[in-house]
């Protein structure tokens, strides 16, 4: 509970500012200047607005995207957003599965990889990485209203997942075909949003099925993911979940933060205290992670403290954001106190530019721009950040409220 009445409506006002941005902004310029004739979505978007009509397009921007607009329609956002969702849905099933199209009798065959600029698959690997985004789309299509037809969709997956995918290890391999180039070093990034997806999956459905492969995914983050020695989040892995002997020291400060946003979110839906581990992977990613010259999040960095990529996505920041959200909710005030000063700093670093709706996605260690595209993907991150701090800065307002009436 937020008893400081000030602090209250600074974070109500820093949401109000990110949700207008979204709402107002960013939700009609990425449905129309973003999608293809088709009802897919673009890669990325040029600093002054246009299409870049000449990229391949990674699948995922697709899923991501039925994600995006679905999520919208579920918080009243924007009215055409199921629409859009379900045209994009349509899309991927039409253009985007593995082989020629999907199996006669309806079963998943897996999303491929790349598409050409004529909706032909170029590269055709199903990446684990790629099929979490689907079943996290198929999971808020269904919340949105778009029918039981996607729960089954993810239902299908799944078992593609388990009988195409599972490793004897634990988890699922990284890509088909299986022993290519692609399936070294594991990594921990696709469990995590299939962790993601499979919570949503469970909350949108109820059914037991997926929140038992959030448990799986769970334990692995408990054995191996989460190094309890230094408090950080390992990041590539052998084929039996050893620590990769080339990559295995790398840590990516956003990713810690996503995880103690992701953790919060197993914590409420089993009922059990991941307060510690929220706590430590938020401290660990700050203190190892955060560029004091700047106040960003550096992209990549070893154990020991080097940078290794000296440079800041925007996206990480947003992940910053949820895991103090993610805080908060744990009665931290001091978490909730930097909430109004980050989105400020998203505003400053990245949201500030030419295009409303649009954002700068990179800077250097200097805090110089150094992108010159705005990858349609990021967008599946600010909308999850949106909505997680409209949900909190509504519960700071009832529990102003609920304060005042005592």
């Amino acid at each position: 509970m937020i008893d400081d009445t000030e602090l209250a409506e600074r974070i109500r006002a820093a949401d109000k500012r990110l949700r207008n941005w979204c709402v107002d902004r960013a939700l009609p310029l990425w449905a129309s200047a973003a999608r293809t004739p088709e009802g897919g979505f673009y890669e990325h978007l040029l600093p002054d607005g246009r299409p870049d009509t000449a990229a391949p397009v990674r699948i995922r921007v697709n899923a991501r995207q039925t994600y995006a607009y679905a999520h919208a329609t579920c918080l009243g956002w924007y009215a055409p957003g199921l629409d859009i969702a379900n045209d994009c849905a349509a899309f991927m099933q039409r253009y985007c599965m593995a082989g020629d199209s999907a199996s006669a009798d309806g079963d998943f065959t897996g999303l491929a990889y790349i598409l050409s600029t004529d909706n032909c698959v170029i590269d055709g690997r199903v990446d684990l990485y790629t099929q979490a985004f689907y079943l996290l789309a198929m999971a808020y299509l269904h919340r949105a209203g778009g029918g039981d037809a996607a729960v089954s969709a993810a239902r299908s997956a799944c078992t593609f997942l388990d009988r195409e995918m599972a490793s004897p290890h634990g988890g699922w391999i990284e890509s088909l075909p299986a022993g290519s180039a692609h399936a070294l070093p594991r990594r921990q990034n696709p469990h995590m949003h299939l962790f993601e997806a499979f919570m949503a999956l469970y909350e949108a459905s109820g059914e037991r099925v997926f929140l038992d492969k959030a448990d799986h995914i769970y334990d692995l983050f408990v054995h191996y993911f989460h190094d309890r020695k230094t408090g950080v989040l390992l990041e590539f892995f052998t084929e039996d979940w050893s620590r990769d002997s080339h990559k295995g020291n790398l840590i990516e400060p956003g990713h810690m933060m996503e995880w103690a946003w992701l953790l919060s979110v197993y914590a409420r839906i089993k009922r059990i205290d991941l307060s510690d581990e929220i706590r430590s992977l938020h401290a660990e990613a700050l203190a190892r992670g955060l560029n004091p010259e700047t106040g960003l999040l550096w992209d990549e960095m070893q154990i020991d403290g080097t940078v290794t990529k000296p440079t800041h996505r925007s996206w990480s920041m947003t992940e910053y954001l949820k895991a103090s959200i993610a805080l908060a909710d744990l009665g931290d005030r001091e978490a909730a106190a930097t909430i109004p000063g980050i989105v400020d700093r998203l505003f400053a670093a990245y949201l500030e530019t030419d295009i409303p709706g649009g954002w700068h996605d990179q800077r250097d260690a200097d805090g110089r721009i150094i992108s010159d595209t705005m990858p349609t993907s990021t967008f599946y991150h600010y909308v999850c950040a949106c909505a997680e701090l409209s949900r909190f800065a509504a519960k700071t307002g009832a529990d102003q409220a609920s304060s005042a009436s005592r």
